[in-house]
């Protein structure tokens, strides 16, 4: 895998700014929309993938890896400017990757738009991207993620047929049944079983393949906390979905280290929890935003 240091100049019509936003008036063209759900798990490893934004950041590490490990060539911009300024060739992906809510140059990602047309385009939003426009539709179509989610959708892209075996029990650990309930409703309402404990315990519960976390009983902790708990629901237990309020990325990182796959931030969406089961069937009258108890 080889990191492109291309520097060809860019030459723009006189007097064109990269410097435009979101907030600007006025008609922008991104080039044709390249993102169409026939188009999933086609990205290219032969084509250069333009990584635009911090990778060494905590929270992109992981999908920074995921691209590193199934392309040949990474072309890596800091920013959306010197993406334009430095030109890379043979682009076949493009991810941006948003640390803040600082708004993204459209003449640049038009630029990018015209420049690369069949491109497929990421956008991943880190953990200070709140409140941030969920506009750029025209440049990225459906394929914008919350920092969570990056990892396992670009591993998706590059692995379509690398599904999980659907979920067939759950057990729910959580300190009270008030925390547990919205959760068994869910899993109910996704026809698969589930059981609510207090606390792991493999010795009681039998048949179970995934374990949802519920952060009333399952904070915040070290790797070796992580694997104790998990330890604790028996080997059959394969998945392990932690369910918890915002936290640090390196939290996350010592429960994914532990062997925790999925981490779903309350409030949580109910097709995330739809797809750390291993489905898609959500009816669309039930997507949307539960609240944590």
């Amino acid at each position: 895998m080889k990191i492109s240091d291309s520097r060809l100049a860019d030459n723009l019509p006189p007097g064109q700014s990269h410097g435009r936003t979101i907030a600007d008036r006025g008609s922008i063209t991104f080039g044709d929309p390249v993102f169409k759900e026939s188009d999933l798990g086609n990205i290219d490893d032969e084509q250069t993938l333009l990584w635009i934004g911090d990778r060494k950041l905590a929270e992109f590490e992981n999908a920074f890896r995921v691209c590193e490990a199934h392309v040949s060539q990474i072309a890596f911009r800091g920013s959306l400017q010197e993406a334009v300024e430095r030109r890379a060739s043979g682009v076949g992906t493009i991810v941006v990757a948003s640390s803040d809510r600082s708004p993204l140059a459209l003449d640049s990602l038009a630029v990018l738009g015209q420049r690369h047309p069949d491109a497929t385009r990421f956008h991943l939003r880190g953990p200070l991207c709140e409140g941030m426009t969920r506009g750029y539709q025209s440049f990225f179509g459906h394929n914008r993620f919350d920092w969570l989610d990056g990892e396992e959708e670009l591993i998706s892209q590059f692995s379509p047929d690398s599904l999980e075996t659907p979920s067939r029990t759950i057990a729910v650990v959580a300190a009270n049944y008030s925390a547990a309930e919205p959760l068994l409703d869910i899993a109910e309402q996704l026809s698969v079983a589930a059981v609510w404990c207090r606390e792991p315990n493999a010795k009681e519960l039998r048949g179970v393949d995934t374990v949802w976390w519920d952060d009333s009983f399952a904070f915040a902790a070290s790797t070796e906390t992580w694997k104790r708990r998990i330890k604790l629901m028996g080997k059959r237990a394969e998945k392990h979905v932690w369910i918890t309020n915002r936290n640090h990325a390196g939290h996350v990182h010592q429960a994914h280290q532990a062997g925790v796959g999925w981490v779903v931030f309350k409030p949580y969406r109910i097709e995330r929890l739809e797809a750390s089961l291993g489905q898609d069937t959500v009816p669309v009258s039930s997507q949307g935003f539960c609240k944590a108890a």
